[in-house]
């Protein structure tokens, strides 16, 4: 999204955007938005019932420790800076997606090219970008999950992208040989 938004600025200042490639990235907006909170909602409360059950199965004494760090946790008094400190990297973390996904980017000028991993195109292959480029939507897959794409899968996720980006080198270089592109 950050990438779309600076391409966009670049233009504006006369600057010419040969390739626009996007990696996994669902298209924001209000419906997008309202998705990852009713995601956020079920994490958080499938969260809440496996502290629940940890509650209930502790003994007398491990009930009141729980209870009592939770309530510290809650209330922003905890000692321990390590814990504060995934507290506030949480916090932050929401914070960031909340507004990521509540911003509407505009119709972008020019081609787009989106690659999608495997499993989440089975499921929505074009992430909700169709009608969003005026020079059009390419669809490419790259092998794994959305976890696994730069791990597991990172030689087929990079050789994608050097494929697509030599491809874009290539259609504004004609006469470039293919060994000279990346």
């Amino acid at each position: 999204i950050a990438a779309l938004e600076l391409a966009r600025t670049l233009m504006s200042e006369g600057e010419q955007i040969q390739l626009m490639l996007l990696v996994d990235t669902e298209r924001s907006g209000p419906d997008a938005a309202r998705a990852a909170e009713r995601n956020y909602i079920r994490r958080r409360l499938r969260h809440m019932r496996e502290v629940l059950a940890m509650i209930a199965q502790a003994d007398k004494r491990e009930k009141v420790q729980i209870v009592r760090t939770l309530f510290r946790r809650k209330m922003g008094w905890e000692n321990d800076p390590e814990i504060a400190e995934q507290d506030r990297y949480y916090e932050s973390k929401m914070k960031y997606w909340r507004m990521l996904y509540a911003h509407c980017p505009q119709r972008y000028p020019e081609r787009l090219v989106l690659i999608v991993n495997e499993e989440q195109h089975r499921v929505n292959p074009d992430l909700g970008w169709p009608g969003f480029a005026d020079g059009g939507l390419e669809i490419r897959t790259s092998p794994g999950t959305h976890e696994t794409m730069f791990t597991e899968h990172r030689r087929a996720a990079a050789k994608a992208i050097l494929q697509i980006i030599n491809e874009a080198t290539r259609a504004q270089q004609p006469d470039m040989p293919a060994e000279a592109a990346l």
